[in-house]
């Protein structure tokens, strides 16, 4: 990945660094600033012609090595390679001034599976009234928005779990208990 072509070096980034997190579940690569010009999540990895934000690097980056190539392919290659590998698809986010890629460890064959053991732990775990950060440290996740789409949501909607205070599903005393 070239992120120092797409990073954001204007005064609004100065000082901020590319991550990249490694987590047992997932790897995260954060670039300094958002999608740039008319670019926007669902455009990404399409045929839709993108504006570049260092058209100068890049044209230097093509002309003098090959490393570059300038047809907007990244995003499209990353999935397709993914899904070569059996992986589930990354995750693209825009987040204040950051833009994120998350690449999942789980593969697509032993995710039902796992899924299935990982909703039995919660709600084995939540036979005692819990919050969603005491959840997702039991589990080891660290990534809230996955962690609500992928487990609570799905177990919520099941009927397996319950809110303790349904009329706030935001509350910040919320917490999740076994349906009884």
């Amino acid at each position: 990945m070239n992120y120092q072509i797409h990073r954001d070096y204007s005064s609004n980034s100065d000082g901020a660094y590319i991550y990249l997190k490694i987590f047992m579940d997932r790897i995260e690569v954060s670039n300094p600033g958002e999608l740039y010009g008319n670019t926007r999540l669902e455009s990404l990895g399409t045929d839709s012609k993108l504006e570049v934000r260092n058209s100068t690097i890049i044209r230097l980056l093509e002309e003098i090595t090959n490393i570059v190539e300038n047809r907007h392919t990244g995003i499209a290659t990353m999935r397709e390679e993914m899904k070569k590998a059996n992986l589930l698809e990354p995750e693209f986010e825009s987040l204040r001034g950051n833009f994120k890629v998350t690449f999942f460890k789980e593969n697509k064959n032993e995710e039902k599976t796992t899924m299935k053991n990982d909703y039995e732990k919660i709600l084995e775990f939540c036979k005692t009234p819990r919050n969603i950060n005491e959840i997702m440290s039991y589990m080891e996740l660290k990534h809230k928005p996955n962690f609500r789409k992928n487990y609570l949501i799905p177990l919520l909607n099941q009927n397996k779990l319950e809110m303790t205070i349904p009329e706030q599903p935001r509350n910040k005393n919320q917490k999740y208990i076994i349906k009884k």
